[in-house]
């Protein structure tokens, strides 16, 4: 298999792979990058560079929704009044 081909496929369906950085993604082709996009539900429009800053920054906003808050005691929301 064409290594770009396995690069495109790991990163379909792995979205926590070390491969999605600003090295690995270039390697992609515009087509590639723009069905990423879509699959994410990102925008899918302009130049391979500007696809690349916004599937990154996606990717981070994500991991960042995803973190693990630890909110009073053992992890649960306390509502507290006042």
């Amino acid at each position: 298999m064409n290594t770009t081909k396995a690069l495109f496929s790991e990163l379909v369906y792995d979205f926590q792979s070390e491969h999605w950085n600003e090295v690995e993604l270039p390697k992609l082709s515009l087509r590639e990058l723009q069905t990423l996009a879509k699959l994410l539900g990102s925008p899918s429009y302009g130049t391979k560079e500007t696809l690349i800053v916004r599937l990154l920054a996606q990717r981070e906003l994500r991991f960042k929704l995803r973190a693990p808050k630890s909110r009073g005691s053992g992890g649960r929301l306390v509502w507290r009044d006042g």
